[in-house]
């Protein structure tokens, strides 16, 4: 299904890849598989945390001989038997709408001025919501009454939510189709991939 799913990306950026089919194939499989001279990237379909804890593991035992990152679900991170080290050894990736980065200035700079305000810590709706209302706010003063013609070229960074509208079709509304990467980096930080 994943192939299926994803066939044409895969021809138009030429993308070499394996399938390998765990159950029947094994670790070894995958070791067969891995390269020295390149970094090796390993895409998981898989939510069953039992399997993932153990393939993880596992992979682990080889981020010192080869470069590895593992791309996959969000849930990974809550898994408990999962050592966060290992996640970051193995610069996991995982997809999400919406992050918000702790180390940043700006961050940490709203998270004072919403405890100066309100007396309590701010949610991860206020971030979405500072987010949303200042991405408005600057689009209608920017472009004025041509807005909506205009947002699909205004794409934004926020503190929590990223903003790429797109236009599917002429009739249409417009649709955030913006998804960011976060990595599990190698100064054992989470953020948003480059």
């Amino acid at each position: 299904v994943f192939l299926e799913e994803y066939a044409d990306s895969i021809a138009k950026y030429n993308v070499t890849f394996t399938e390998i089919l765990f159950p029947e194939h094994g670790m070894k499989a995958i070791e067969a598989q891995l390269k020295s001279d390149a970094n090796n990237v390993i895409v998981f379909v898989s939510k069953n945390q039992a399997f993932i804890t153990n393939i993880i593991t596992q992979l682990y035992r080889h981020t010192k001989k080869y470069s590895i990152q593992v791309f996959s679900f969000l849930s990974w991170e809550r898994y408990e038997n999962i050592e966060l080290n290992f996640l970051f050894d193995l610069h996991f990736h995982y997809s999400t709408s919406g992050f918000t980065n702790y180390q940043k200035n700006d961050v940490a700079a709203f998270i004072s001025k919403y405890r100066d305000l309100y007396k309590t810590e701010p949610t991860r709706f206020s971030f979405q919501g500072y987010d949303q209302i200042l991405y408005f706010v600057e689009s209608m003063e920017k472009f004025g009454q041509h807005v909506l013609d205009c947002m699909p070229s205004y794409h934004k960074q926020g503190l929590h939510n990223s903003f790429i509208f797109i236009k599917e079709t002429e009739q249409s509304g417009l649709i955030n189709n913006a998804i960011d990467i976060i990595e599990f980096s190698e100064d054992n930080t989470l953020k948003i991939a480059q």
